[in-house]
C-alpha cells in the first residue's frame, strides 16, 4: 500500500512487532502529511522512539503532543507509564492523579492507573522542588504611603522610614528536598526541608527562612496521618532574627478519586534576637480541599484559622482565612490559574498612642499563574505569578496597596 494511511498503518504492525526504528524512518514522512490526523501521526512516532529505547525521546514527544491536547487520555497514560520506568515519580505522579480524577474513565484503565500509584506510593524516596524568579514587588515592606499621622491626639508625626513603602525588584528563590523513608506497607518516616529566600538591592528588607518538619507518618488505603517535629530559623536583613520549636499534626484523605482532603494542625514558639516583646507562640489550624474536575482542571479551596500570642499584647492578634481557587491547562502548551484570598485580623490591644482604637486588618489578595508548558530547559519550566494585594485597616498607618509579580523558572524533580 502506497498511500499515506496504508504507510500508517505499516508504521503501526512494524512497531506491534517489534521493528520500531523501520516504523521510526516510515512516520518521519508521514510528518506534515494533510491526509492525515498528525494527532495519530505524532503518538505513534513516540511509540516508535520508546520501542527503539530512547524513552526520553517519547517523553518528549508526548509531552509536546500534550500541551497542544491536554483532553487526549491515551497520550497521558503513555506519557505516565514512560515517566514510571525512567523514575521520574513526582512528573508520573500527576497525570497518574489527573487520570484518576476521570468520571468516564474505563474500568479497566482506572484500575491500571490504580496500580501505578500503589507502585509509586511503595516506592516513594527523595523529593525536591525548585523555583528561581525576579521579584518585582511594588511594596517590598508592605508599608504605608502615609507622609503624616496624628499619635496621641496631635497629628504631624512622621513615619520612620522602615513603616514607609519602598519599591523594588528582587530575587525570589524557593526551594525543597524530602525524603520518604517506608518501613512497612502501613508506616513511613518522613522528612523535609525547605528554604525561602527574597533578596533585594537594599539588603534590610531581605528575607530567609530555613524550616525543618521530621516524624512518622501512618498510612491507610485513602488515608495517611503524619506527627512532625518542626525546628524552624529566619534572618532579617541578613541578620539572625528569629528561631522557632513546635510540633505539627497532618492528616489526608482521598475522600474520591477526585477529592482530596488536608487538615493541618501546627504550633511553633518563637524566641526573637533583639525584640522579646514578640516572643511567643504561633498556632496554625488549616483545612484545604481539592477536586480533580478532570484531566485538565483542578479546583480548590481552603481555610485557616492563626493565633500569635506574644509577650506584647498589643501585637498578639488572631487572623480567620479563606481562599479559592482554580487551575487549567489549555492547548498551544499554557496553564492559567486564579486564586482569592480574604483574611480579618484582629490585635488583642488598643494603644493609647492611637487613642484606644481597636487595630482590625482586611486583606483581599488576588493572584494568577501563567506558565508555558512547551518551552522547558532541562526540566525547568517559565512560570509568571502575580498578586494584588489590599490591605485595610481601622488604623490608617497599617492601610496598603501592593502588587507583586514573580517571573522565573520552576521545577518538580
Amino acid at each position: 500500500m502506497t498511500s499515506a494511511r496504508g504507510r500508517l498503518e505499516t508504521a503501526r504492525r512494524l512497531i506491534e512487532s517489534g521493528q520500531a526504528p523501520a516504523a521510526r524512518e516510515l512516520l518521519l514522512s508521514l510528518r506534515n502529511e494533510p491526509s492525515l490526523d498528525q494527532i495519530e501521526v505524532r503518538f505513534l512516532m513516540a511509540m516508535a522512539s520508546l520501542r527503539s529505547g530512547d524513552p526520553a525521546g517519547a517523553i518528549a514527544l508526548w509531552r509536546d503532543l500534550l500541551a497542544d491536547h491536554p483532553e487526549l487520555v491515551r497520550v497521558r497514560l503513555e506519557l505516565a507509564r514512560a515517566l514510571f520506568e525512567t523514575g521520574s515519580d513526582e512528573s508520573a505522579r500527576f497525570h497518574f492523579q489527573r487520570l484518576r480524577a476521570m468520571a468516564d474513565l474505563p474500568a479497566a484503565v482506572r484500575s491500571n492507573v490504580e496500580r501505578f500509584l500503589d507502585a509509586l506510593d511503595a516506592r516513594r524516596g527523595w523529593s525536591a522542588d525548585l523555583v528561581v524568579a525576579v521579584l518585582p514587588d511594588s511594596n517590598v515592606n508592605s508599608g504605608s504611603s502615609m507622609q503624616s499621622v496624628t499619635l496621641y491626639g496631635l497629628p504631624g508625626f512622621k513615619p520612620s522610614d522602615d513603616l514607609l513603602q519602598h519599591s523594588g525588584v528582587g530575587l525570589y528563590v524557593r526551594g525543597s528536598v524530602g525524603r520518604v523513608l517506608r518501613t512497612s506497607s502501613d508506616f513511613a518516616w518522613v522528612g523535609r526541608a525547605t528554604i525561602m529566600r527574597r533578596d533585594f538591592p537594599n539588603s534590610r528588607f531581605d528575607d530567609m527562612n530555613l524550616r525543618a518538619d521530621f516524624g512518622p507518618r501512618w498510612i491507610g488505603e485513602r488515608d495517611e496521618l503524619g506527627v512532625l517535629a518542626v525546628l524552624s530559623q529566619r534572618w532579617l536583613g541578613n541578620e539572625r532574627a528569629n528561631y522557632g520549636v513546635g510540633a505539627r499534626v497532618e492528616w489526608t484523605r482521598r475522600i474520591e478519586n477526585w477529592w482530596l482532603s488536608q487538615v493541618g494542625l501546627e504550633q511553633v514558639d518563637f524566641r526573637w534576637r533583639l525584640y522579646p516583646e514578640l516572643d511567643g507562640a504561633a498556632t496554625r489550624l488549616s483545612g484545604w480541599q481539592s477536586w480533580n474536575i478532570d484531566a485538565t482542571t483542578v479546583v480548590h479551596a481552603g481555610a485557616e484559622w492563626y493565633r500569635e500570642d506574644l509577650v506584647s499584647r498589643p501585637l498578639s492578634n488572631k487572623r480567620l482565612s479563606a481562599l479559592v481557587g482554580a487551575n487549567r491547562d489549555f492547548g498551544h502548551g499554557w496553564s492559567l490559574g486564579v486564586q482569592w484570598r480574604s483574611a480579618v485580623t484582629r490585635y488583642d490591644e488598643a494603644l493609647a498612642a492611637f487613642d484606644y482604637v481597636d487595630r482590625r486588618d482586611v486583606t483581599n489578595t488576588l493572584s494568577f499563574s501563567v506558565a508555558q508548558r512547551t518551552l522547558q530547559w532541562r526540566g525547568l519550566m517559565p512560570v509568571l505569578y502575580v498578586s494584588f494585594v489590599l490591605n485595610d485597616s481601622s488604623l490608617e498607618l497599617y492601610s496598603y496597596r501592593r502588587a507583586v509579580a514573580q517571573i522565573g523558572l520552576s521545577r518538580s524533580f
